[in-house]
Order: structure tokens, then C-alpha cells, then sequence
């Protein structure tokens, strides 16, 4: 429901994109909307601006979700903007801010084109203001990427600096020189590896000397290596060897979360450039070192059929933070940042099976008391009966608002029945009110029932006898089906697990857990029957984890 008109206040909205526009941009939107709001009225206004962010998308604009979520407080009564465009270019993310706006019976209002009317005259000029916004993004991305290929032909590098090079300043962009000292990293990378030696033990080698790493930190394996079919990392850019690969990706960007990904090209779209001036790395040496990653790439019979362990991806090293991964001889445990980057002091590790065992064994024990059960209800209880207070509350509101539009929409009829026509405000605010109503009411229609949560009397059992059932499963055979399901279900229950040096041998597990998961409590979702916890949806819900130490 609207507020009272003194509490309505006027918006006004700028954006400028980072790669067209600066910053004096904004306030030559704002000075000209101003302008305009005083044509109507308007002296206080409210500014909500996104500096250097595309309107491509809404996701990644913090000053227009305010602004949207103070329209949907109905705390604005008239949105000024330079132009359609700054709101946004895409055509669905127009229509939905159109549609907020008309829905909370928001003026938008334009400098450049005047007021956005109801109706299909307004829905026509949304959509046509989408439509062309969508063209020139579209014509902008050839644009650019035409104008990329033209740096490329003309002996220049368009992108970012690879390791070895710096940009040379001036007024043409894309040219670059050669770091002496940089380069001769590159050669002792290529050299060495070329002589037998692992892109581990190269790492190692450099962060012991205080070679900094490409962005400044410490060097990995990933660095050195890079992808192949990405063409980047040390061994692969062929920039080293005098050439330029240009169009090797393109950018993909989420229209939900306004982040963008780089997508490899098809190697047919490919286009190469010879730039004898940047080579690094002679021919012989580039051919030695891609014929050795060629056999280091294929995967060697014996490693074929070998399992995933059943914790990968959940151990952390509890010195550095960095990951606990699956290393040889056995296989066992240990940190990532000791073996292949010697950044950290934690030499230790562990028979891959026996913290499987560990951590399962403090799953068991840590797991099965019904107190357990209990406790993980009671959290749960407590917390729905929060959401059930919150929502009461939201109901009651609904219902005022509502009563409060019937009885404006029922005075505009009253005097329609007496024979009087209702003055102009009252027309109005009827209008808006049957509109209003609609909304309200779904949204009343549509709140969730009460969701009421029981402990069975047998749950701690089903929970004890499920427990058992998957550590049955467990102990099975890799590669069986009940075995790959009781490993699914197993890592659901662990959020992380932590691995430290022992005060005299050995290491410490510390495993964090979550009871929600074990009861089958999730997000949005329902709660297993199997369990007797009862039945319904949970919303925002958030258990406290548990945590235990595998000794």
C-alpha cells in the first residue's frame, strides 16, 4: 500500500558504463533529471546511481536493486531518469522495472522522452526502448570484437599482459615489450622442464628462491602448466614462441547473477598472427617441451579405473587453509600448498583410508545418540516458530492493507451509486486501489500454512538403523551402486573437515557437519518422512552445524 503523499519522495537514477563514460557522466544525468523534477513539482529527491557497471543486466547493480527495493516499500512516488537505457538494456530486465513501477503506482518519468504512460502506449514504448537497447549491445559486441581483430592484424596485442611483458605507454594501444627478467623465469620454466623436472618441483623451486608468481603471489602447478585447449598457463602461451592466438573464447554472461564466464572457441575460429618481436622461446625448446606434455597429458593405464576418494574436495590443511587432497604412495592425504608450492610447513599426511575411517567412526559415534535427533528437531522447531511469528505478522499487515482498499474503492462507489461523480483524487485513488487489491490479495492467498514439526517416537531408532545401513554400504566395494549412493549421502552430512599436525606425530581431525542435511532438512524443501520429523517446507532455514574430533 502506498504512504501517505508527504512520505513519497522522488528518485532519481544514473548509471554510466565503465568502457563508453566517466564518472562526470553521472552528475551530468543527475543535474539534467533535477531539471525535470522541478518541472514537476519535485525539489528533494533521492539519488541512486551505478557507477562503471554495464546495463546489460540488474544482477550486478547495487544502486538499482535500493532503488527497486524502495519502490516496493512504496516509498517512491516518481522515478526520473535520463533515458530507458540507464535503467537497463535488456528487454525482459525493462519490462520487470516497468512493471514494479505501474504495480506500486510509481511515475517514470524520462529527460529525454517524457513520461512513460499506462497502458499499451506504454508497454509499446518499454518494449521498443528493450528491443533497441538489445540491438546495441549486440552491435557493440561486434564492434568490439572487430576492433580487437584490427589491433591483432596491425601487429599489436589486444587483452591483458601475459607474464614477460609490459605494456609500452603512448598513444597506441596494445604494444608491448619484453621484461628481461621476467623472460628469463619463462626460459628456466621451459628449460627445466624440457630436462625432466616436474611442474611441482619447478614451483617449489621458485617460491624457495622469492621468485614472485605471475600476479605477484607464490607459483602452482596450475600456473606452470595451464590448459592446453585454453591455450594459457607458462608452457602452453604460444606468445613465447612469436605467435598470437586471438579469438580463442568468448564471454557468456548470466542474466540471472550479471557475472560473465569465458567460453572456448572452436578452434576453426581461431585466428593466428606471427610476432617475431615477442618471442621468448626458441623453436627447438617450444616443440621439446609440448612433445613432453603431450605423454605427461595422457592418462596411464594404471590410473584409468582408479576411484574417487570418498572425502575429496572436503579436507583442508588446518595451518594454511589451502586444500588436503589425495597425493601417491597408497593413496594418502596431504597439503596441497606443502607439495606443490612448499608454502606451507605441514608435512603431514595420512593413509586416505584411515581418516575415511576416522572421520566415519566420529560420524557414528557423535551421531547416533537420540540426543542428537533431539537437539536437531528442537533447533528446528524453534526456528519455524520464528518464521511462524514473522508470518502472522505479514498476514496481519496484508489484511489491513487490504481493508484499507476496499473501503477507498467502496466510497468511490457509494457516491457512484448516489448519483455523485467522485472528485478527481478519489477516482484516482480507487483506481489504484483495485489494482492494489489484486495483488494484495494473491499474495495473502499464496502465504504457506502453518508448518507444525513432531518428533516421533521412533526416530531416534530409524535414525540409529539408517546410520548403520550406510556404513554397511560403505564397506562394500568400490564402484557398487550402494556404495556410490552411501558416498553421496556421506558427503552431505560433512561441510569440511580439517587436518593438523599432531603436537608430537601424526594429525588432528576436527569434522563440521551439518544436522539439517542428516535430517534431511533442506533449504526450500521437505523433511524425509523416513525420520517421523513431519512434514512441510522449510524457508531461510539454517541449523547449527555440529563439529566433533576424529581421534
Amino acid at each position: 500500500m502506498r504512504q501517505n503523499e508527504g512520505d513519497m519522495t522522488t528518485a532519481i537514477y544514473a548509471r554510466f558504463s565503465s568502457d563508453l563514460q566517466t564518472e562526470k557522466s553521472i552528475e551530468d544525468q543527475v543535474a539534467r533529471c533535477r531539471e525535470v523534477a522541478a518541472g514537476y513539482g519535485s525539489g528533494l529527491c533521492r539519488v541512486f546511481c551505478d557507477h562503471a557497471l554495464s546495463g546489460a543486466s540488474t544482477a550486478n547493480r547495487p544502486g538499482l536493486k535500493e532503488l527497486l527495493a524502495e519502490i516496493a516499500a512504496s516509498r517512491i512516488s516518481i522515478l526520473i531518469t535520463e533515458s530507458l537505457d540507464r535503467l537497463s538494456r535488456d528487454q525482459a530486465d525493462l519490462a520487470l522495472i516497468y512493471r514494479a513501477t505501474k504495480m506500486h503506482s510509481v511515475r517514470l518519468i524520462t529527460a529525454s522522452e517524457g513520461e512513460v504512460m499506462a497502458g499499451s502506449q506504454g508497454i509499446l514504448q518499454i518494449g521498443m526502448r528493450g528491443m533497441i537497447g538489445a540491438m546495441y549491445l549486440a552491435d557493440l559486441a561486434d564492434k568490439t570484437r572487430r576492433g580487437l581483430m584490427g589491433v591483432a592484424t596491425s601487429g599489436r596485442i589486444p587483452g591483458g599482459l601475459s607474464y614477460g611483458y609490459r605494456a609500452i605507454e603512448g598513444e597506441v594501444r596494445g604494444l608491448r615489450a619484453i621484461i628481461p627478467e621476467e623472460a628469463d623465469i619463462v626460459r628456466h620454466i621451459f628449460e627445466r622442464y624440457a630436462a625432466g623436472h616436474s611442474p611441482r618441483a619447478i614451483a617449489k623451486a621458485l617460491n624457495a628462491a622469492g621468485t614472485p608468481g605471475p600476479r605477484g603471489g607464490t607459483w602452482g602447478v596450475s600456473v606452470i602448466m595451464g590448459n592446453p585447449k585454453r591455450l594459457n598457463g607458462i608452457l602452453c602461451n604460444p606468445l613465447y614462441r612469436g605467435e598470437l592466438v586471438f579469438n580463442r573464447q568468448h564471454k557468456v554472461k548470466n542474466p540471472e547473477t550479471g557475472k560473465a564466464r569465458m567460453v572456448p572457441n572452436p578452434e576453426s575460429l581461431w585466428r593466428r598472427f606471427e610476432m617475431p618481436d615477442m618471442r621468448i622461446i626458441e623453436d627447438a625448446l617450444w616443440n621439446a617441451v609440448q612433445a613432453r606434455r603431450d605423454v605427461a597429458g595422457k592418462t596411464r593405464p594404471e590410473h584409468h579405473r582408479r576411484p574417487k576418494r570418498v572425502l575429496s574436495g572436503l579436507i583442508k590443511c588446518g595451518m594454511c587453509g589451502g586444500s588436503y587432497r589425495a597425493i601417491a604412495q597408497g593413496p594418502r592425504y596431504g597439503c596441497a600448498n606443502h607439495r606443490d608450492r612448499g608454502t606451507c610447513d605441514n608435512s603431514r599426511s595420512i593413509m586416505a583410508r584411515d581418516l575415511e575411517a576416522r572421520v566415519f567412526e566420529g560420524l557414528t559415534a557423535n551421531l547416533l545418540s537420540p540426543s542428537s535427533v533431539e537437539y536437531a528437531v528442537a533447533c528446528y522447531r524453534e526456528r519455524m516458530n520464528e518464521l511462524e511469528g514473522d508470518k502472522a505478522k505479514g498476514r496481519a499487515k496484508l489484511e489491513r492493507d487490504i481493508s484499507k482498499h476496499r473501503q477507498t474503492v467502496k466510497m468511490a462507489q457509494d457516491q457512484v451509486r448516489s448519483g455523485t461523480m467522485p472528485p478527481q483524487w478519489l477516482y484516482d485513488a480507487a483506481t489504484e486501489s483495485e489494482g492494489a487489491l489484486k495483488a494484495l490479495e494473491i499474495q495473502l492467498a499464496n502465504m504457506d500454512d502453518p508448518c507444525i514439526v513432531k518428533m516421533h517416537p521412533g526416530a531416534s531408532k530409524k535414525y540409529r538403523r539408517l546410520i548403520e545401513d550406510l556404513n554397511a554400504a560403505l564397506s562394500t566395494d568400490d564402484g557398487q551402486p550402494a556404495r556410490v549412493e552411501a558416498v553421496e549421502a556421506m558427503r552431505k552430512l560433512i561441510s569440511s573437515i580439517i587436518v593438523s599436525p599432531a603436537k608430537v606425530s601424526g594429525v588432528t581431525i576436527d569434522v563440521e557437519g551439518d544436522l539439517a542435511a542428516l535430517l534431511g532438512i533442506q533449504k526450500g524443501g521437505p523433511i524425509v518422512g523416513a525420520l517421523g520429523a513431519g512434514t512441510g517446507f522449510v524457508r531461510n532455514y539454517n541449523i547449527v552445524p555440529f563439529r566433533f574430533a576424529a581421534r
